[in-house]
């Protein structure tokens, strides 16, 4: 680094506020990890709990639409989640 040279520090923000969903870094005044790790899996398997439920749950409810899902994914780009989102958005009976 040069001498005279201007330094612009990146500050990682302390908290992602998205609503309800606040996500706390842990990192105020010297702060590391705050919560036990414990907990931390805690959350993780739970997420993941939950999205294996859902995920049952769009594959029983996307049942009656495979055949234009199947039609979908013939476009490049197009994978299985995408198709069930454009048969969600469209509304396709």
């Amino acid at each position: 680094m040069r001498a005279g040279s201007a330094v612009v520090a990146r500050r990682r923000p302390h908290a992602i506020n998205h609503g309800a969903n606040r996500v706390d870094w842990g990192h105020r005044q010297g702060q590391r990890g705050s919560q036990p790790n414990s907990y931390r899996l805690e959350v993780i398997d739970q997420r993941t709990r939950q999205i294996e439920e859902l995920s049952a749950r769009i594959e029983v409810v996307m049942e009656p639409f495979q055949s234009f899902c199947a039609l979908i994914r013939t476009i490049t780009g197009i994978e299985q989640r995408c198709a069930e989102v454009i048969v969600a958005e469209t509304g396709r009976t």
